[in-house]
């Protein structure tokens, strides 16, 4: 083996199917590193190495594909640079970082699966032990997503750190006794940041996907635990190597967890943002739907109203045909013509009668037609006037008609806004992520985010000033403010009207 790579710490190796707290673990899904356990003996040499040419055999017999610069990167991190071979742990904690990797790029492995014994329930004073041992460990890493990139590398600086045993019901989780140092009420350490790091995330880290290969943890603490040893016993140069080849191992776990959880975010806002579209796509289908209705209901008005109009216009022309004058009524002149033509008749002077007869029928044909024009002028204002009503009537149901639509337009908008504003608040109080919505008139450059659709950025420093953001809230060009990075979002999606 070659001189870069770390000795094994003496006595500190553990069966590859032996928990390091003693239980079983839960679940019926062996880990890549524990299947790499069982058949680490076909592949090792005789003093109990394996080398670093026959780590892809031992790969494939795990079935883990990985490449040559991933496999030779993960090795050197682990055994160092000029490293020809490993022993059981560096190889179980090189297998259990790649199956880590590729589960965080590639989505979730399938290995075989084995039939898993029950676990062994401990005493109760082997807990109360193993309780005191944990509270004398070393901080957990917390999550990712609450530290940003130096946070979490300086996180991890600070120690080893460990994997708690998930419960059968979740995801491995990264809960765990926080406190470093002086317990619970010791305020000169990171405890009461850790703490309050991984209560806030915690519904998230109990229901995630994010894992840790204990393989890897194992290591790593025999790594530290070598690296002590080195000081103790004045081997400064080992334990410098040692103490660099620790900030590589971290600094790689780090790495991997953020992109594993990127990934898991990323995919999961990708289904919640359909769940969501499809929503919004329902609702506007629904709303279109019901303004063309009002509008084919709002014609229909116009027609049948216009159609009574002229069925109303038509027979009151009729009325008005039906009174109109016959005869024309008899003036003073007509009368007194008429009296001297029935004198001249009695005088037998038909020469005169003749004349005064012609003279009376003209004065009444006259008159007769100055009636009929009377009542063909007052029909025509009759007939104006009842048009003017029709067309008032017709004017108010239009207005009507326009107001309803307006109306339904203003409530199609508010209860969109109200959608948008519930499902923000949905976002905001269950993920820490978000996006923000800007506008073309906003005058900020957008920054694209993975996974989130155009037109979006993220949160970042304008988060505090999203309420003082005069296009904050929902406009013409833009349906839709914030979007989910999270599972949980889609049950409160489903009771969304």
């Amino acid at each position: 083996m070659d001189g870069s790579a770390l000795p094994p710490v003496s006595g500190a190796s553990l069966p590859p199917d032996a928990p390091e707290d003693g239980n079983e673990r839960p679940g019926s899904r062996q880990r890549a590193s524990e299947r790499a356990g069982e058949l680490f003996s076909e592949f090792a040499k005789e003093d109990g190495t394996i080398a670093v040419s026959a780590l892809g055999d031992l790969l494939s017999a795990v079935d883990i594909s990985s490449s040559p610069d991933t496999c030779m990167r993960v090795v050197s991190t682990v055994a160092g640079p000029h490293a020809e071979s490993m022993t059981r742990d560096q190889a179980l904690a090189v297998v259990g970082m790649i199956s880590t990797e590729r589960t965080s790029v590639g989505g979730s492995l399938s290995p075989p699966q084995t039939q898993s014994q029950p676990p062994v329930q401990p005493s109760q004073q082997q807990q109360q032990q193993q309780q005191q041992q944990q509270q004398q460990q070393t901080p957990i890493l917390p999550s990712s997503s609450s530290l940003g990139t130096a946070a979490a590398t300086a996180a991890v600086a600070a120690g080893p750190f460990r994997l708690e045993s998930a419960p059968p019901s979740s995801s491995h989780s990264y809960l765990g006794n926080p406190g470093v140092g002086g317990g619970e009420g010791s305020g000169n350490g990171p405890s009461r940041p850790f703490r309050r790091i991984l209560t806030k995330n915690r519904s998230y880290l109990e229901t995630g996907a994010l894992h840790l290969d204990e393989a890897v943890v194992q290591y790593m603490a025999k790594l530290e635990e070598h690296r002590r040893k080195c000081e103790v016993e004045g081997r400064y140069q080992e334990a410098k190597v040692a103490s660099r080849r620790l900030a590589d191992l971290r600094t790689a776990q780090v790495d991997s967890l953020r992109q594993e959880l990127a990934s898991n975010q990323s995919r999961e806002l990708e289904e919640v943002h359909a769940v969501y579209e499809e929503e919004a796509a329902k609702f506007h289908q629904l709303w279109d739907q019901r303004m063309r209705d009002y509008g084919v209901n709002l014609t229909k008005a116009l027609e049948d109203l216009k159609s009574s109009h002229t069925t109303q216009l038509a027979a009151y022309v009729e009325e008005l045909q039906r009174k109109k004058p016959t005869r024309a009524r008899p003036s003073r002149d007509y009368l007194v013509q008429r009296e001297m033509q029935d004198k001249l008749v009695k005088a037998k002077l038909y020469g005169r009668a003749t004349k005064v007869k012609s003279m009376a029928d003209e004065l009444y044909q006259a008159e007769l037609e100055t009636t009929v024009a009377a009542w063909e002028a007052e029909s025509k204002l009759k007939i104006a006037k009842l048009q003017s009503k029709q067309q008032n009537e017709y004017e108010v149901l239009l207005q009507r008609g326009s107001k309803g639509r307006d109306e339904l337009e203003l409530k199609r908008l508010a209860e969109t806004e109200r959608r948008t504003l519930r499902f923000r608040n949905i976002v905001s109080v269950s993920f820490p992520f978000s996006v923000a919505v800007w506008t073309q008139d906003s005058g900020r450059v957008p920054r694209q985010v993975k996974g989130c659709p155009s037109g979006t950025i993220s949160k970042g420093h304008v988060y505090g000033r999203r309420a003082q953001d005069p296009n904050y809230f929902l406009t013409s060009n833009c349906r839709s403010s914030f979007w989910p990075t999270g599972r949980p979002l889609l049950s409160h999606l489903s009771k969304m009207p």
